[in-house]
């Protein structure tokens, strides 16, 4: 059950299956364009994956992603730390709170794009 109770590992399970049906089944196929069918199913993952990730902060209602400090909390207890993550646990406050509305712009709004059917919106 551990494995299956974060949304990341679905998704993985999802596109992991998507890949196979995307390979190639010999190598007399490999110059074949992708089936259209499994192409907008990546992006309805995409999609889905974005929504999801923008919705779920809302619905905790949880008080760091509510009042805009979530990241001043993020740089600092990340499962892997990169090498910038110091120097973006200094930005400004004002700084932090804009990049996590950006966050909720890009996951909620932005995930619509995805699904446009025009190609240049994506």
């Amino acid at each position: 059950q551990t494995f299956l109770s974060f949304q990341w590992d679905i998704f993985l399970l999802e596109v992991g299956g998507l890949a196979v049906l995307l390979a190639p089944l010999s190598p007399l196929t490999r110059d074949r364009p992708p089936s259209r069918a499994v192409v907008l199913a990546f992006h309805w993952c995409l999609f889905k994956i974005m929504l999801m990730s923008g919705v779920v902060k809302i619905q905790a209602r949880c008080d760091t992603w509510m009042s805009l400090t979530a990241l001043h909390y993020h740089y600092a207890t990340q499962c892997l730390p990169t090498a910038g993550a110091w120097y973006a646990h200094q930005l400004p406050n004002a700084l932090q709170k804009l990049s996590v509305a950006g966050t909720y712009l890009i996951e909620i709004p932005g995930a619509l794009l995805y699904i446009l059917p025009w190609p240049q919106a994506r």
